[in-house]
């Protein structure tokens, strides 16, 4: 889970500085966007974030076919696994594409993020959201009010949770030096993290999961 985190903070950045200045998996920001755009008479900046927030809420769709195409318990339910694979392979044609077409690669990427928080949403780690860090915080914030800062009960959520937003903003970081040194292969490392979590995913409960 954390490393879809600093995934989704990785791509975020990246398309907020390079297609377009609009938001892929934080669509709370997006609606943002979205709405001065109007008001700023800015058409193209319409379109762009108007797109992102459909793509990624067709993404969510998806993803959620996917992972809950039977509800049986699992730990890691095969459908997630199969929902980060579709989400590596979108990612994969966005950080291959060298077209000229902004509007595609801002489809491509929040299809990609819609998925993963589909996913995130399905295996519900302490409330833990991979793609955008107001659910995060929100939980941390909860738990915190709720049981204290200290190591009392529900320590280790409150470590997963505050961690996972210190790596949305390491992947927002590390996405921010790629675009000023390769920016032509800056959107490599977050298809490798998302491979690097299915194959371990398929690795290790694949088994024990149930046939979606």
């Amino acid at each position: 889970m954390l490393l879809l985190t600093g995934a989704a903070g990785y791509v975020d950045a990246v398309s907020y500085l390079a297609l377009g200045r609009v938001f892929t998996a934080n669509m709370t920001g997006n609606t943002v966007l979205f709405g001065l755009a109007i008001v700023e008479g800015d058409g193209g900046a319409v379109v762009r974030t108007a797109l992102a927030l459909g793509a990624f809420i067709a993404g969510t769709a998806i993803g959620a076919w996917l992972v809950h195409r039977n509800e049986a318990p699992a730990h890691w339910p095969r459908g997630v696994t199969l929902a980060l694979g579709f989400e590596c392979v979108l990612l994969a044609a966005l950080a291959g594409d060298r077209s000229s077409m902004l509007i595609g690669r801002v489809a491509l990427a929040s299809l990609a993020m819609g998925i993963q928080s589909a996913a995130a949403r399905r295996l519900d780690v302490f409330g833990l959201a991979t793609t955008f860090m107001t659910g995060t915080i929100t939980s941390l914030v909860s738990l915190i009010a709720r049981h204290g800062i200290g190591p009392t009960a529900m320590g280790h959520g409150k470590r997963v949770l505050a961690t996972a937003w210190a790596v949305y903003v390491l992947g927002a970081m590390a996405a921010g030096g790629a675009m000023r040194v390769v920016p032509g292969g800056a959107l490599l490392p977050p298809v490798a993290i998302v491979l690097v979590v299915v194959v371990i995913a398929a690795a290790r409960f694949w088994r024990g999961g149930y046939d979606a």
